[in-house]
């Protein structure tokens, strides 16, 4: 099984990827944005060993040319990520984010740094060494501790809370089949589009899908917000319905299409649906008590649906929501010795939605 920090990563990389339908099939391209992303992740990482490491990482050669220098396998990553980060066009393509604190303390201590990784030379050994020293004092101070704990603490809370959601639903019912789609904008209407006007869209297919779909296949939903430069704004949901109308998927899905495209936007909206095999995405189809690939599946959504604000958070004007999920149906839970296996962080759950009838306005508190 993969390494935690190492899934969160992928995760965020995979969000970055751009899907393009020419009629011969749906393409998935790897976007600036994939790359900058990467180079992201692996500062984070860099920088996490970095910080509680010890001693010195280079040092000057006892022999042999002036130029020649010594360097531990942490130093010469300090030495790759100086020279091939690059922090002003990541800073330009995520400019509606925030980063996590060990990003920008490596920009703030490394941007006076004006070498490459190949050209280290013996005079640049103590100021090299200077700056992880530097480095290590900041992001040790209670300051800067609490500085990241404050930013993963909301993607920490998002996990928990979707994870005991999902094991409300799966001990309600005997099996569940996930519906995972994408709420965006034809490219044509992007330049007209203010952020209101898709919080706006957004609660009003939230709170009225379901009158698009057969009585009794709902069950529940978590959404994300996203937006890249290639896809705009966003929402990314994965909708839960009962396992015994599987057979009613298609249909649903088709459902949801004309909700989104032609009664929420008016014509303006693209419905993508991502439970298509050429997505290659986890958590569609049937999730039941017996299929443990079906159960780490999910439990991989949940992640990639929360935990990739570690690295890197959309903001918001207006402190609109980011993340969100609906309510737990008011049925009589189904007493089974089985429980869904998906990992568990302490939290606290996410208020429960209020249901209402069908409302066009924006101010609905939960969706």
């Amino acid at each position: 099984m993969k390494d935690r920090k190492e899934e969160i990563g992928i995760a965020l990389i995979k969000a970055t990827r751009y899907y393009a339908d020419h009629g011969q099939g749906v393409v998935a391209y790897t976007t600036d944005e994939t790359a900058l992303a990467s180079s992201v992740v692996e500062v984070v990482a860099m920088m996490t060993k970095l910080i509680r490491s010890e001693g010195d990482h280079f040092r000057k050669a006892a022999t042999g040319k002036p130029r020649r220098i010594r360097s531990t396998g942490l130093g010469k990553s300090f030495l790759q990520s100086v020279t091939n980060t690059d922090v002003e066009k990541v800073r330009f393509h995520f400019h509606y984010h925030e980063f996590n604190p060990l990003f920008d303390l490596f920009d703030r201590q490394t941007s006076g740094l004006g070498f490459a990784a190949t050209m280290i030379c013996d005079d640049d050994v103590d100021v090299c060494n200077a700056c992880i020293s530097a480095i290590r004092a900041e992001a040790r101070s209670k300051i800067f501790r609490k500085r990241l704990n404050d930013h993963d603490r909301a993607a920490r809370k998002n996990h928990a809370s979707f994870t005991r959601y999902a094991r409300k639903l799966c001990s309600i019912y005997s099996a569940l089949y996930g519906l995972r789609i994408d709420l965006g904008y034809r490219q044509q209407y992007w330049s007209s589009m203010a952020s209101r006007d898709f919080v706006a869209h957004r609660k009003q297919f939230l709170l009225n899908f379901k009158k698009f779909l057969p009585e009794g296949l709902f069950s529940g939903y978590a959404w994300r917000l996203e937006f890249s430069e290639r896809r705009f704004v966003n929402a990314h949901l994965i909708i839960f319905v009962d396992g015994r109308f599987a057979h009613e998927t298609v249909n649903a899905t088709m459902a949801l299409k004309r909700c989104w495209e032609e009664t929420v936007t008016l014509g303006k909206g693209l419905f993508i649906d991502r439970g298509l095999s050429h997505y290659q995405y986890n958590g569609t189809g049937k999730i039941a008590d017996h299929d443990r690939a079906a159960r780490e599946s999910l439990r991989q959504v949940i992640t990639s649906m929360t935990m990739p604000d570690r690295y890197i958070k959309l903001t918001v004007p207006e402190n609109h929501r980011t993340f969100g999920k609906g309510a737990v149906p008011k049925k009589a839970a189904i007493n089974r010795s089985k429980r869904l296996l998906v990992e568990f962080i302490p939290g606290v759950d996410s208020p429960p939605a209020r249901q209402e009838q069908f409302v066009t306005g924006v101010d609905s508190p939960q969706p």
